[in-house]
């Protein structure tokens, strides 16, 4: 596999020499799946696409912030709340998927002076966003029924043993 020849070249340089190595090797790119690799809740939610841990508290911040809604603030929110760090661009890269499966909405926010006139991307949860939330929560509660001191007994025979 040829290797780029200036490595102190400037990123995107580098970037787009894997690209193309990449492409080389393994073809073009294949159209990306909307759903992303999620399948499906449960067969009582067929129409909801299922939530990892990070897009559900994504979209919980995002419900908490309403129009307040942007990448610095639900990374604020995440770490003080969830006691998660992560980056910014983790945020977006997790709202781009969201906004793909029709989770949520984003319009750009008024340009502030702060921000040296650019505008905020807002984001909002759409009625689908909302329902996938409530079904994450029930799928949860259905899996925690009937376990309320089943973890504390474990940890006590653990402790014993």
């Amino acid at each position: 596999m040829p290797r780029p020849r200036n490595l102190d070249a400037p990123a995107s340089v580098l970037y787009s020499d894997f690209v193309k190595i990449t492409r080389a090797d393994f073809g073009p790119p294949r159209p990306r799946d909307p759903t992303g690799p999620a399948r499906w809740l449960m067969t009582d939610t067929p129409d909801l696409p299922t939530l990892g841990d990070l897009e559900e508290l994504v979209l919980l911040a995002v419900l908490r912030l309403g129009t307040d809604a942007y990448g610095a603030a639900l990374r604020r929110e995440l770490k003080s709340r969830a006691a998660r760090v992560v980056s910014v661009s983790t945020i977006y890269v997790t709202l781009v998927r969201l906004e793909e499966k029709g989770l949520v909405t984003s319009e750009l926010g008024a340009p502030t002076k702060v921000r040296g006139g650019k505008s905020k991307r807002i984001f909002a949860l759409s009625s689908l966003g909302v329902e996938a939330l409530e079904a994450s929560r029930s799928v949860r509660d259905r899996m925690w029924e009937g376990l309320e001191g089943a973890a504390r007994d474990a940890i006590t025979r653990d402790a014993r043993g």
